[in-house]
């Protein structure tokens, strides 16, 4: 029902979504976050009710919600005549508008109508979304009781006014009615199976009202919150993305709606948009022919994004909405009707467009689209428990580039070393992966990953693989070719990331980020030699801090496109209470992080990782320095049941064996990391020990 208002899509609305869960606080209505239901819940609600196949729904009779709810313009002979259109059309469900005002003189009486409408509804398959505000006002007039003005001749939606009024939006004095008029209504139907939805405002900011409306729709969301519903709630984002008021509104929601009444690339430009949020998307209003906004352009769009949707109008009537938005008194009918599908006797417009709504289905829920539900995290944690692990890389290898590079690939290294790994007793190595290695020869770092892998399992070890790395010790960009030699005496001095920083945040490279992600993942995704996926490893080190954080989300999104069979995860290592820590907590499978501190320090982090209730693998660990050694670490990993990897493996190249402080020459001197001398004798024999007879103290439940 966009009427001013446009959509700026930009790489600027891009990242204003994707970061639409980390806007400060404003106002007074920042609870509800704290009770939004988790995308676990969404999905699983989504997945459960089907494609959504509807439209916004005014009787033909009406030429407005004030003349369809007034008891004595409510017309039940009307909506159950086409409501059976309806259903014949294939529509499954109605988006409908309430009207405070009628609820404000009569709210016992509405509530009778909504429940006889919910009926005639349900009796004909058809399942209801109800809103309660909406500034669109194109009678350029506030609501108002009695009788309704005819339409305007061959104007659109002449009589439409708006919800609770505009002077009402911003008049305080009045809210506690509004309060009033939310939480009755939800509370009256908050476990009526026949509403499927809530959206709590429609269009908030049209009509000029701007961010003025931002506060009631916050203030919606927690009324209707404080109801209990069994619905989700929404808000559809229909302008601008990247304001105030569209970003605090996508927060707020359940699911994710919104309007398009673009072109087809305008349509699927704002489903991506919106699938940043990683929630189910609904597409609440589109349907404008004159445009090519036509079901056999957007039904396609929705069956592949799966987007539910409503489309504009069902039946020509009161509200004239087939004519454009814009026409003048007087004008005729066009020939191409802007909205509605049927004619006032029920013919169809267009019978071509009732068969693509029969047929329309999604073209799969992908199952990894969610996060793993608790359940299956413990049951995976099962079978590979107890995870005993190291992080690898070959002693030749001064960096993963030298490791992956085709002319420095080792194997015969790789295959002697990993031996010894399984002889001290290791199940799993975790190992990074370089972007720019894959970016230059694709299908030959993939089949060194599968020799990898080969080895690996001939060795009974399984692999961790890390996508993303933002630690740069050599304070350079990673390059092809030969690699430089290591400095003499300083701890992993030739370490660069992957990908380069500046590709982290510029959203121009990130179409190649995306292709590999999916390529490696989707290539491997069903691969029992690989244990997890670690998406991204220390995010926001070498000075990115939080920019790291779009790149880490959409890593998650992009693995989960594929559907792989292993865990993703990334774990939080610095700021724990962080928000990027917590937005990794909270789409990870499993919980994973790094500890180089005491053992209670590790202890805390368990106990403060436990809220979550899901299995936990600490993928750094073990200091030799006193209370961060193995003697004093694997205690307490054993004790709550946490799988561990600790960093490196055989003394080469990186020089990991030395502090990260110090810059001593000598291998002989005290070892901070690495288990192994070159030619595979330990450093501490009794390290192995300890390693191979490791066990988790009790059966995890």
């Amino acid at each position: 029902m966009r009427k001013v208002i446009n959509l700026v899509l930009s790489t600027a609305a891009l990242m204003a979504i994707a970061n639409a869960s980390h806007i400060p606080a404003r106002g007074t209505a920042r609870k509800p976050k704290a009770n939004r239901w988790s995308r676990e819940k969404a999905w699983e609600w989504y997945t459960t009710i089907g494609p959504i196949r509807g439209c916004n729904y005014l009787p033909r009779t009406a030429v407005n919600t004030t003349e369809m709810w007034q008891a004595d313009t409510f017309d039940p002979s009307t909506i159950h005549q086409e409501f059976g259109w309806a259903h014949d059309a294939g529509f499954n469900s109605v988006r409908v508008f309430l009207q405070h005002l009628v609820w404000k003189h009569d709210p016992e009486g509405l509530k009778k109508r909504i429940d006889r409408f919910l009926t005639i509804a349900d009796k004909h398959g058809i399942r209801t979304m109800l809103i309660f505000f909406c500034d669109c006002s194109f009678a350029g007039k506030e609501p108002y009781l009695g009788k309704q003005d005819d339409p305007v001749p061959g104007v659109h939606n002449s009589g439409w006014t708006p919800s609770p009024g505009l002077k009402r939006v911003t008049d305080r004095s009045i809210w506690p009615d509004l309060e009033e008029y939310v939480k009755d209504i939800v509370a009256t139907f908050r476990q009526d199976k026949r509403v499927l939805i809530w959206d709590l405002y429609n269009e908030p900011g049209n009509s000029g009202m701007g961010e003025k409306s931002l506060p009631l729709a916050e203030a919606a969301f927690s009324w209707a919150r404080q109801a209990n519903p069994s619905q989700p709630l929404t808000i559809g984002v229909w302008a601008d993305f990247t304001s105030p008021m569209s970003k605090r509104i996508v927060e707020l929601s359940d699911i994710i709606s919104f309007h398009a009444y673009d072109d087809t690339d305008g349509v699927r430009s704002k489903i991506k948009l919106c699938q940043t949020q990683g929630r189910p998307l609904i597409c609440t209003e589109w349907l404008r022919r004159q445009v090519g906004n036509t079901f056999a352009s957007i039904l396609p769009l929705f069956a592949e994004y799966n987007v539910g949707w409503y489309n504009w109008g069902l039946v020509a009537g009161r509200t004239q909405t087939y004519m454009p938005w814009g026409s003048k008194k007087g004008d005729p009918m066009p020939k191409i009707w802007q909205h509605d599908i049927f004619h006032p006797d029920g013919r169809p417009y267009d019978p071509k467009e009732i068969e693509l709504i029969h047929k329309f289905t999604f073209g799969k829920i992908e199952p990894a689209a969610t996060r793993w539900s608790k359940q299956k995290a413990w049951d995976w944690y099962r079978k590979v428990s107890p995870i005993r692990g190291c992080n690898y890389v070959p002693s030749t290898a001064v960096n993963m580039m030298e490791w992956w590079q085709a002319e420095t690939f080792d194997p015969k290294t790789i295959d002697r070393e990993l031996g010894w790994a399984h002889d001290c007793g290791y199940t799993s190595v975790r190992c990074n992966l370089p972007y720019l290695v894959w970016e230059h020869d694709p299908k030959g770092f993939t089949s060194r990953l599968d020799e990898f892998l080969t080895i690996a399992d001939r060795h009974e070890i399984r692999v961790m693989f890390c996508l993303f790395d933002d630690v740069n010790f050599a304070r350079e960009n990673p390059r092809l070719g030969p690699q430089k030699k290591p400095l003499p005496g300083v701890h992993n001095s030739r370490w660069v990331p992957s990908p380069a920083a500046h590709k982290v945040t510029d959203r121009a490279y990130w179409p190649g980020l995306e292709k590999y992600v999916k390529h490696v993942v989707g290539t491997f995704r069903a691969d029992p030699r690989i244990l997890a996926w670690d998406l991204y490893n220390e995010p926001g080190n070498g000075g990115l801090g939080e920019k790291s954080l779009p790149l880490a989300e959409a890593a998650f999104r992009w693995a989960r496109q594929q559907h792989p069979s292993q865990p993703l995860t990334v774990g939080p290592w610095t700021r724990f209470n962080s928000k990027m820590s917590r937005r990794m907590l909270e789409l990870s499978d499993i919980i994973t992080f790094h500890c180089y501190g005491t053992a209670s320090d590790a202890k805390k982090l368990i106990q403060s990782f436990s809220k979550y209730g899901r299995p936990m693998i600490c993928t750094e660990t073990i200091r030799r320095v006193p209370g961060k050694d193995f003697a004093a670490m694997l205690p307490v990993y054993a004790r709550h049941g946490v799988g561990w990897y600790n960093w490196g493996l055989v003394a080469g190249k990186q020089q990991t064996y030395l502090p990260w402080e110090d810059k001593t020459k000598s291998i002989s001197d005290h070892w901070h990391w690495d288990m192994l001398y070159p030619d595979g004798n330990p450093y501490d024999a009794k390290e192995i020990e300890l390693i191979r007879t490791f066990q988790f103290e009790k059966e995890i439940d």
